[in-house]
This record gives structure tokens, sequence and C-alpha cells, in this order.
């Protein structure tokens, strides 16, 4: 089946199959964009990267979560790019040189409050 939706192309089949349940398949497209398929009502539903990652923790094996989204664990890491104004990063810098800690040490503080 093929849909566009806002612009976005959701076909079954030339879309990777993600995973699969009795009324659903989820899978993604050549622009890496998520769909269900409903089986019932032949119909096809898009979703955003969360919505994917969320349904197919709940609906599917693990395996099949794990080959699309992994296993990270909170200690699994994973890396940012910014763009910062240059005064920002002048002063991440200029903090990180007072507590001795790595920028990214500051901002995972920052971030779970700590």
């Amino acid at each position: 089946m093929k849909k566009i939706i806002k612009g976005s192309v959701y076909n079954t089949e030339t879309a990777h199959k993600v995973g699969c349940n009795d009324l659903y398949a989820l899978y993604k497209n050549k622009a890496r964009k998520y769909f269900l398929y409903d089986k019932s009502h032949n119909e096809i539903i898009s979703l955003t990267w969360e919505e994917a990652k969320v349904w197919t923790e709940k609906y599917t094996p693990s395996e099949e979560y794990n080959a699309e989204f992994g296993t990270a664990d909170k200690n699994t890491k994973d890396t940012l790019m910014l763009s910062l104004p240059i005064e920002t990063k002048r002063k991440l810098e200029c903090v990180s040189s007072q507590q001795s800690k790595s920028i990214s040490q500051i901002i995972i503080e920052m971030v779970n409050n700590k």
C-alpha cells in the first residue's frame, strides 16, 4: 500500500519492515520516517521516531526492538554535536577549566540538576 502524507511517501512495498503484530506492521521508509500499516483497515499512519520506538518496545519481541533501536541503558553514551554562540562556548570552557570537569559532565549535571 502507498500513501502520501504531508509530502512524504509511505509505501509498504519499498519500506523496511521494522516489526509487526497481529494488527499492525511498523515500517521505516527511505527518508527514515516511520509508519504503521493497519492491516484490518488497510490504512497507513505516520509516526514520529519516539512514537515508533515506544510502539516497537510495547508490541514486538525485544529482538525487533534491539535491531532497530539498540539496547541502550543509562550508561550507554552517544555523541551530540552542538552549535553554540562563541561566547557560550567560551563560558563553558572556562567553567570546565575552573571545575576540572569535562564540558559533557557539566551539561549532564545541568540537565540532571545535580
